[in-house]
């Protein structure tokens, strides 16, 4: 099946001179940044694997990225399963938009941000990355490659836990390093996004700086 979605994948991609390279640069970043690799037959000893098929949106209006890939792990394989069917979606570990809106308004400083890319900052673990593969050719007569997701995945049930769980472990474990940011990334992040606001300008500040440490 997943085959078959990327020959008819590639026939829309023709008609269209700008799609190929745009999809191609995708795959290539993806790749080149570490969030996914190529799997190579001959050290390939998976017993289980999982192919997604995948399509692009183009959105030509964007400055930066006018393509977006999607993964599609609704995708049901010969026994009638699909990645999504037997996967749990964990639940919720953030406060609901309410609250954190509540909580927006407490303070006259506010500040808004977004996590960058959190999906692909966050790896699997390797014996889980053969059921999040997928397949890929450079052009129509290009032989065909097999690729492993090696981070969380958009289209997965799982994927807004891991990514919202994984912020939540963060906040714990570097606590004592930012004694500040590490309560914000409890209990002021919706998904990707922080909302939050400070009692001072100079504390607002400080929150800032603490959020987006790279150390």
């Amino acid at each position: 099946m997943a085959l078959k979605r990327l020959n008819a994948l590639w026939t829309r991609l023709i008609r269209d001179p700008q799609y190929p390279k745009l999809y191609r640069d995708f795959i290539h970043e993806y790749e080149q940044l570490g969030h996914m690799k190529e799997v190579v037959a001959e050290n390939d000893n998976s017993e289980i694997a999982y192919y997604m098929p995948h399509h692009g949106i183009l959105r030509p209006e964007k400055s930066t990225t006018k393509l977006r890939i999607v993964f599609n792990a609704t995708n049901p394989t010969n026994n009638g399963l699909s990645l999504n069917s037997i996967q749990y979606n964990g639940g919720l570990v953030q406060n609901d938009l309410f609250t954190i809106m509540i909580k927006f308004r407490e303070h006259p400083y506010t500040f808004t941000a977004d996590e960058k890319m959190m999906y692909p900052m966050i790896l699997i673990h390797e014996c889980q990355q053969p059921l999040l593969r997928l397949l890929w050719k450079e052009s129509p007569e290009d032989p065909v490659k097999t690729f492993e997701m090696k981070t969380v995945t958009y289209g997965t049930v799982s994927a807004p836990f891991l990514a919202t769980r994984t912020l939540l472990q963060l906040s714990r474990d570097e606590e004592k390093n930012f004694p500040s940011a590490a309560p914000v990334l409890r209990e002021n992040f919706y998904m990707d996004d922080v909302l939050c606001s400070a009692a001072s300008l100079i504390y607002a500040k400080a929150l800032k700086n603490q959020l987006s440490s790279e150390e």
